[in-house]
């Protein structure tokens, strides 16, 4: 994944006050990059179309779910190089935790 916002953080960096805050523990949205290009989310393969944005593939995926439930939900997203905390609405909007702090 290419790396979140200049004013994202990478995962676990930062305050030690809970990143999430004002967000349900659960779910927790888990997308995954490989190195070959394919994706997941919450383990299950995300087919991506030829010529697609993978990222905005699995981003999309973890909105869907936040729609689902009607509340913004928690995300890790990592690739080979990095693991971000990302918080996904139901909007369709993909935000760093730390946006507006």
């Amino acid at each position: 994944m290419t790396a979140p916002p200049a004013s994202g953080r990478a995962y676990g960096t930062g305050s030690r006050s809970d990143p999430y805050a004002g967000i349900p523990e659960r779910p927790v949205v888990r997308l995954v990059l490989r190195e070959d290009g394919s994706g997941t989310v919450n383990g299950q393969v995300v087919p991506v179309p030829a010529g697609a944005d993978r990222h905005l593939v699995l981003k999309t995926r973890a909105c869907r779910i936040a729609r689902t439930l009607d509340r913004p939900v928690r995300v890790v997203a990592r690739d080979a190089s990095a693991e971000w905390a990302l918080i996904a609405h139901p909007d369709g909007a993909v935000t760093p935790v730390d946006a507006g702090q």
